[in-house]
């Protein structure tokens, strides 16, 4: 099994990182339909729910599926090329999520001592250890909790949780006004979300306003941002 050989953590993050190559991918293209299923997969894979798993192999079966996806090349980009590469995307996805479902114990194996919740995971912005809670920050940006928030804000919480075993970097300009964006509306909205998020109590969104307010402080001293979160932990 998949488990016994390969490190789980490893495949687990070659995973999310090999999700979120393919859904910039689709999105680039057009494709915001399959971004969106491959979305939600990846929120309940990242909460080490084997559901996600079951969800996003489903989307390969049958007609009109992933195996049949066609995504139409736009601006400069070269249909041959575009086809192959998403091909590939598709086929590692596929098997780093085959091998994880052969042993779904594996998943049940990444429970942190040290937070609330087996779904939390620090991550380091600047070499400042934010609340665990943060990794699931992009979950503002999902499922309609704040329809008010920008396209291109909600994908960048997207894209700040993405970080697991890899380092990600941006620019300050472009990270302040969007996270004051998130801020002001999280603040705003506090009582629709707690009603919202039946799963998320008051002390995790106030993690989610501290690691709003830590980002923008950091980024308020520096033009560029890097952040990271650690396979183990």
């Amino acid at each position: 099994m998949a488990g016994d050989n390969i490190d789980p953590l490893f495949i687990y993050s070659s995973l999310c990182e090999e999700l979120s190559l393919l859904m910039n991918l689709l999105a680039q293209h057009g494709e915001h339909c399959w971004h969106s299923q491959l979305r939600e997969s990846m929120h309940l894979v990242r909460k080490k729910d084997i559901r996600g798993l079951d969800k996003l192999l489903s989307l390969y079966g049958g007609m009109g599926s992933l195996n049949d996806l066609v995504v139409r090349a736009t601006n400069q980009h070269d249909q041959e090329t575009l086809t192959n590469e998403v091909g590939t995307r598709l086929a590692r996805v596929y098997g780093l999520a085959t091998q994880l479902q052969r042993d779904h114990r594996t998943l049940k194996d990444w429970t942190p001592s040290k937070y609330r919740y087996e779904w939390e995971r620090p991550i380091f912005f600047e070499g400042i250890e934010l609340p665990g809670s943060a990794i699931e920050i992009d979950v503002l940006g999902m499922y309609g909790h704040l329809p008010e928030m920008s396209e291109e804000a909600s994908l960048w919480l997207w894209h700040f949780t993405i970080c697991v075993g890899v380092e990600k970097s941006d620019e300050s300009a472009k990270i302040i006004p969007l996270v004051r964006e998130v801020l002001g509306l999280v603040t705003a909205n506090r009582s629709r979300l707690l009603n919202r998020l039946k799963q998320t109590d008051g002390q995790t969104l106030d993690e989610w306003i501290l690691t709003l307010n830590t980002i923008l402080e950091v980024a308020g001293r520096q033009p560029y941002c890097t952040w990271t979160a650690p396979i183990e932990y």
